[in-house]
């Protein structure tokens, strides 16, 4: 096994993150090193991540999956922005992730070693450069000692802005589906959503919206950091079996989807009306969703 220090430029600390849901490193084509210490890079090699600027430091150990592809290869995907900026990519997984980077001191004194780990600085300038066992060692007992960072949660959603009400549909022949019905179905799902908008306002919150990439709930909103879903349906008297089925299984999903990662998620399914079965509310709660309506 060999063991190397990869260095991640302070303006581009984004990157980490395409890395991380990628599985992929990816070394800077700069200088004329780059390829020769890359090019060494085997499956089951140990890579600690030293990330560059304000608190910088060693923020994680990854683990090589496989050998160096340069770009402008058959295949070589590169995800990050600014993709010239990169010679070559490997597999890799992430082993361990600290919420405090590993820092050190690197004195003149000592010729730019650092005072902790005991490698020259000039490695970080060459971004990407293999270190010695004993080097190694000491990085890797202060990931051991050091605590894990906290699970990354995603951003959902962005702030709830009331659309005007739903445009009359325009009747085509032949059609399959009554307009009427149509209107006053997109009409009372228009009114649902912000009649519960307007609730969760008042309880304090901040109603959402999903944003490409999220689920499509109709609303979501955060409550001591407790994130609440809910999916709206318009319900009458001939539909209301079927739109409450669909509408549970379809908040059921959303609250798997968006409790990813630990998060704490809350489902709700928001009929305009109060259902005619009384036995909807008890077969919300077998299943842990919250059931509410407007006039409730």
């Amino acid at each position: 096994m060999t063991d190397f220090i990869a260095t991640l430029a302070a303006e581009r600390t984004g990157n980490w993150e395409i890395c991380k849901r990628e599985h992929l490193w990816g070394v800077v084509g700069r200088g004329s090193n780059w390829k020769k210490n890359a090019g060494q890079v085997r499956a089951g090699d140990r890579i600690f991540v030293w990330k560059s600027g304000l608190r910088n430091g060693f923020i994680a150990q990854m683990e090589a999956l496989g050998s160096l592809r340069l770009v402008g290869e058959a295949g070589v995907v590169v995800p990050w922005p600014e993709p010239d900026w990169f010679g070559g990519v490997f597999p890799m997984r992430v082993v361990r992730e600290v919420g405090d980077p590993l820092t050190d001191k690197f004195p003149n004194a000592q010729k730019r070693v650092g005072v902790r780990f005991g490698f020259n600085n000039t490695a970080l300038q060459h971004i990407f450069e293999e270190i010695s066992p004993s080097i190694a060692a000491r990085i890797e007992k202060a990931f051991s000692a050091a605590p894990p960072a906290a699970p990354a949660i995603a951003k959902i959603g962005v702030p709830y802005a009331a659309a005007p009400p739903p445009m009359p549909v325009i009747p085509m022949q032949p059609f399959a589906v009554d307009p009427d019905l149509l209107d006053r179905g997109l009409t009372a799902h228009h009114a649902t959503v912000t009649a519960l908008a307007d609730r969760v306002r008042r309880d304090g919150h901040s109603p959402l919206l999903p944003t490409p990439g999220d689920p499509l709930f109709d609303l979501a909103w955060f409550a001591d950091d407790v994130l609440n879903v809910a999916e709206v349906k318009s319900t009458t008297s001939a539909n209301e079996e079927n739109q409450l089925r669909l509408g549970l299984g379809q908040v059921i999903r959303y609250r798997q989807q968006l409790g990813a990662n630990e998060r704490k998620v809350i489902a709700w399914l928001v009929p305009e009306r109060e259902p005619a079965d009384s036995a909807w509310t008890e077969a919300c709660t077998d299943v842990g969703v919250h059931m509410w309506w407007p006039a409730r």
